[in-house]
């Protein structure tokens, strides 16, 4: 985990001084097993437990130890259940017990990959801009910031794997490639609609509470993977994506 983090960090912190942005303070990284003693997360809160999130008030990535393990194995079950496992298992070239086995190292790098987003957005002025709208009495201004950010920042999970991979920072694999989605469709919460090759049923922008569902989230994270792979700015791309995806204003960029 130190590793992936270092990488990633790396990699924005190139792209981000390309911005302007120079030498902007690593954020600290805690792995939990138990809802961790923090100034962000009401421990009263379910999701305390389960989900990584990222604390703006100490500058820390909080990495879910308790999610790495059961999410890409729940995708890999209803992948089984739904008759797709085997052509995933085919085009990852391994096994279906394999993938029914779980990938829980690599499927927390892309929670990781999502958290340090929030992280570039901190340090570009954007996540107080999100918070500041999220705050807003009014539910529509609200929720699409609040969807905005969190989709924007699972593009930005998409971009630093695509990035890593093409610049030979990370290893690249097809399992590899099969957990990142997996985890990325398990965080949408419809993995039980999923058909193969990670399709699921086309959500509306309109329907989008908060998150979005499977089909939304790795609709941005590979459209961020893309933009990795092939070169393009990490930050304004996913930005403007997640903006335009949710028919909401720009956040300041740098």
């Amino acid at each position: 985990m130190g590793t992936a983090r270092d990488v990633y960090v790396a990699t924005w912190t190139k792209e981000l001084a390309s911005l302007g942005v120079a030498a902007p303070k690593p954020p600290r990284t805690r792995i939990f097993s138990s809802p961790p003693t923090n100034p962000c997360i009401d421990l009263g809160e379910t999701d305390a437990v389960e989900a990584s999130f990222w604390c703006s008030k100490d500058g820390t990535v909080y990495v879910s130890a308790f999610a790495a393990k059961e999410w890409t194995k729940a995708y890999a079950r209803a992948a089984k259940r739904r008759g797709v496992l085997a052509s995933d298992a085919a085009k990852a070239g391994t096994s279906q017990a394999k993938l029914l086995a779980g990938y829980p190292l690599v499927g927390t790098t892309t929670e990781l990959a999502h958290e340090l987003g929030h992280w570039v957005q901190e340090v570009t002025g954007q996540y107080a801009w999100y918070e500041k709208r999220i705050a807003s009495a009014d539910f529509d201004v609200s929720n699409k910031a609040k969807a905005t950010s969190e989709l924007a920042a699972d593009c930005m999970a998409g971009w630093v794997q695509g990035r890593t991979a093409v610049d030979g920072t990370w290893v690249d694999t097809g399992i590899g490639a099969w957990a990142h989605r997996a985890t990325m469709a398990e965080l949408g919460f419809d993995i039980d609609n999923v058909k193969a090759g990670f399709r699921f049923p086309p959500e509306k922008p309109a329907d989008i509470i908060g998150y979005g569902s499977s089909y939304t989230r790795l609709k941005m994270y590979d459209v961020g993977d893309q933009a990795g792979r092939t070169g393009k700015p990490g930050l304004s791309t996913c930005t403007k994506a997640a903006a335009t995806h949710m028919g909401s204003p720009l956040p300041p960029m740098p």
